[in-house]
């Protein structure tokens, strides 16, 4: 099983010991996204992440990676709408080195000014090389709909204007506001010694002391809203994003949820998959996915083809929502279903980092942090009667629409009307 133990200045540190494995993996997670930003500031969680490895009063940012590197392991970053995290994965024998280097980035990074602009160059690049990515276009363009007026609008890697805007100052005050000792939560699984891991991190991490006394306020709820956005943009394809109701991430019906979600276009077997790819060769791909956060959630459908088969695939994608809405769904799909989930959740959690990064999540956001066997165990007895409420939910709560691509204004409007109509009417 797992265990919880606090650092000598109270960050905590789940560990969780995998006999077998041949790799270890920890994660430092930072409470740190998008969802603390300001319009002025946006992009801000996303540069600091790619400033940490630009080197500390103790290492150059060539030592940071390269260290690593001659250990034939991984280290790397990611920040999202909530949280920013640094991690690596190596053998168990090089333990204390990522111990190290992670500490040291988080305590003693320079945020050197010429290193500031350098980076802003690159950034700027990722943002454009993003804007030729019409998945990722479109759920920022859903975002700024379904969650108008909150923080979950604003893009992970800010605008070009944003982050041209951003100050070594306003970097050092985020990180005295956002990276305290009760923003951050320490996550270790694979084959290491506990009492070496815990000693190596009380000797570095262990001494940072970045208290404010000042509790960021949870987030309150966000009640989806309905509506279309869209994009004119020259794509060989349009990309089209339905929403519905989704679970936020503390959500009873959260696996019930993934369990639906996997009946709707989750899995080659699903229903949109083999009715719009399939049986009606509508589309490459179409996929529906879940987007949990702490206080709010969206189910999505997606697919991208020829703007002259739009306004029909989209029609007969809603048709099969409709005949779940009218019908439901069978006991034989949801056993499927529900038997995939299990196998999909075991599967994904059997390597170290996977392990790791599912604990740090629940660790830092005060969710009891659970062993595989529980989490399954909580998939097999969700019931049928679960899944209908998630559909009631899916189809009774607002809808929104978006679209990248050669598409205008009437055309959405006319996708979106279509929508409403049908399901609603």
């Amino acid at each position: 099983m797992y265990k919880i133990i606090k650092l000598k200045n109270n960050i905590p540190v789940v560990m969780y010991k995998m006999q077998y494995s041949l790799s270890v993996s920890i994660g430092y997670f930072i409470k740190a996204g998008t969802v603390n930003e300001d319009s002025y500031n946006s992009g801000i969680s996303h540069f600091i992440e790619h400033m940490l490895f630009k080197g500390t009063a103790n290492k150059s940012a060539m030592d940071i990676a390269s260290t690593i590197d001659h250990l034939g392991g991984d280290i790397n970053a990611y920040t999202s709408k909530e949280c920013t995290g640094i991690y690596a994965k190596v053998l168990p024998k090089d333990i204390t080195t990522p111990i190290d280097i992670i500490s040291d980035m988080i305590m003693n990074s320079l945020f050197d000014e010429a290193d500031i602009d350098k980076e802003k160059s690159v950034i700027k690049e990722e943002i454009k090389s993003y804007d030729d990515t019409p998945e990722e276009i479109n759920y920022d363009l859903l975002s700024e709909i379904v969650y108008k007026g909150t923080y979950l609008t604003h893009p992970i890697l800010g605008t070009l204007e944003s982050v041209d805007a951003i100050t070594r100052e306003e970097i050092i005050n985020y990180i005295k506001t956002f990276y305290t000792n009760e923003n951050i939560a320490i996550a270790v699984a694979g084959d290491f010694d506990e009492d070496l891991v815990i000693d190596k991190l009380n000797e570095t991490i262990g001494n940072y002391n970045n208290n404010t006394n000042k509790k960021i306020s949870a987030q309150s709820f966000i009640e989806n809203q309905s509506g279309y956005h869209y994009r004119s943009k020259d794509f060989e394809q349009t990309h089209i994003d339905l929403s519905f109701w989704g679970p936020d991430s503390n959500s009873e019906l959260y696996y019930a949820a993934h369990i639906f979600n996997n009946i709707l276009a989750g899995t080659m077997s699903s229903r949109l998959f083999q009715k719009i790819r399939e049986e009606k060769g509508l589309v490459y791909t179409i996929y529906s996915q879940i987007n949990s956060y702490e206080m709010a959630g969206n189910m999505t459908i997606g697919y991208s083809l020829g703007d002259d088969q739009l306004e029909h695939a989209t029609e007969v994608v809603i048709d099969e929502l409709l005949k779940i809405k009218n019908n439901g769904i069978t006991i034989e799909e949801f056993d499927n279903s529900r038997k995939h989930l299990i196998g999909n959740v075991a599967l994904n959690t059997e390597t170290s980092d996977a392990y790791m990064s599912m604990m740090a999540k629940e660790l830092l956001f005060n969710r009891p942090v659970k062993h595989i066997d529980e989490i399954i165990e909580e998939i097999q007895n969700t019931t049928y009667e679960d899944i209908l409420k998630v559909i009631e939910l899916f189809f009774n709560q607002k809808k929104a629409i978006s679209s990248v691509g050669k598409i205008e204004k009437k055309d959405i409007m006319k996708l979106y009307n279509l929508m409403i109509n049908k399901l609603e009417g």
